[in-house]
């Protein structure tokens, strides 16, 4: 069975299962594994010199153009970074970007939150996205996640969340599986949320893998990358070759 870890920093302990990592848009691209997301995180706008829509978000722009890169993010608001009301309103502008991207390459955006529940939902509703919208490392309340399942979002989770929030997300078919940036095997967060639902591992496995086909995750026959040159600084970063 191969299990699929929908956000992570790490590659995969078995060869065998997929994890999706999120590139350190910050730093060189040097491919570990055969499906990444890409984004600008909430806590690097200090970092983009050129603004919430500068340099950084332009290499964002460029990688998602490549078949190795499956989804967009992680991307989001985060109140507890934001040292003023500008940085959180150029957040919002960030993640606004992210969106529109993500329409335009029809892929799947991953968003980071923190204490910004009420403002991601505002957007989302003016948005009315298309692609899915996946809440990676959920920990909040029934209420909540009720609240993020009703207006269509997809939540994941890690090793820590509410058990009624699992349940939610499950009987909405809306659950994802993560390990974001924890040292641990993938396969031990699924052992412990199917023990939680009180189902047989292979079922969540099995339903993870459906979810993910019907998100357009492109998860089917994954190619090794290949360099490519970027036009504006000459570092190495990598795609898949394209089918012959």
């Amino acid at each position: 069975m191969r299990y699929y870890d929908i956000h992570t920093h790490r590659p995969a302990i078995h060869p065998e299962d997929m994890a999706i990592i999120s590139i350190d848009i910050r730093k060189p691209f040097i491919p570990c594994a055969l499906m990444y997301s890409a984004g600008v995180h909430p806590w690097y706008i200090d970092y983009d010199d050129k603004g919430t829509t500068g340099r950084l978000f332009e290499k964002v722009h460029e990688y998602a153009q490549l078949p190795a890169v499956i989804a967009i993010g992680e991307a989001g608001l985060d109140k507890m970074t934001a040292k003023t009301t500008n940085d959180y309103l150029s957040q919002q502008t960030l993640f606004i970007s992210h969106a529109h991207l993500a329409e335009e390459v029809k892929k799947p955006l991953i968003i980071h939150c923190v204490r910004a529940w009420n403002e991601l939902l505002r957007i989302q509703l003016s948005f009315q996205p298309a692609v899915p919208w996946v809440v990676h490392g959920f920990r909040g309340k029934e209420s909540l996640a009720s609240r993020l399942l009703d207006a269509g979002f997809y939540l994941s989770f890690g090793l820590h969340y509410n058990i009624i929030s699992l349940q939610e997300a499950w009987t909405y078919h809306r659950l994802l599986v993560e390990t974001d940036d924890n040292q641990i095997n993938i396969r031990d967060v699924y052992h412990q949320i199917a023990n939680d639902l009180l189902l047989p591992e292979q079922e969540l496995v099995l339903e993870i893998e459906k979810r993910l086909k019907d998100m357009n995750m492109h998860i089917d026959n994954p190619m090794p990358a290949a360099p490519f040159q970027h036009k504006d600084t000459g570092n190495t970063a990598f795609h898949k070759e394209e089918m012959s």
